[in-house]
């Protein structure tokens, strides 16, 4: 099996030769089988930090997955993941949304400033810098500094 980024996929093949599945997933898979799924894809969904956090699961009946199918698949089992994961534990807008201090450090660290150079600049610490990047992080349910930025500039919330 291959990890692929944050994520990890099995088809139902995998995991029964491999012994990965606990109890409660074998069982679930012997219910599909009853259904007539004899196939099962499932995409293990990771946190920013690396994480497990869910799991999702597509049954099918007798279904060959190449390469580009399972990268597929996976790609849209996780956004699935996430969008009910977004609407299921839906808070208050202000809940969700970037500090305009998280923002003012986010538009440095777009212009490739470091934690230290951007402490300074703000006249605080680069401890409080990285606390603060790592809230706009987790926030907009992303891995990575480049990906805050990038959808801070989808949204229009920073301007470079």
């Amino acid at each position: 099996m291959k990890e692929q980024s944050n994520r990890r996929s099995h088809a139902s093949s995998d995991v029964l030769r491999d012994r990965i599945l606990a109890r409660d997933g074998r069982r679930c898979m012997e219910i599909n089988r009853r259904h007539g799924l004899t196939e099962a894809f499932v995409v293990t969904v990771d946190d920013p930090s690396g994480e497990a956090t869910g799991v999702v699961g597509i049954g099918a009946s007798n279904v060959e997955l190449n390469a580009v199918t399972r990268a597929t698949l996976t790609c849209a089992a996780e956004q699935f993941y996430r969008s009910v994961i977004r609407v299921a534990g839906a808070k208050p807008d202000g809940a969700t949304t970037p500090t305009p201090r998280e923002l003012e450090i986010l538009t440095w660290i777009a212009c490739g400033k470091s934690d230290w150079q951007i402490g300074r600049i703000l006249g605080i610490s680069a401890k409080t810098v990285n606390y603060h990047a790592e809230n706009v992080k987790r926030k907009f349910g992303v891995a990575t500094r480049i990906q805050a930025v990038a959808r801070a500039l989808q949204k229009g919330a920073i301007i470079v």
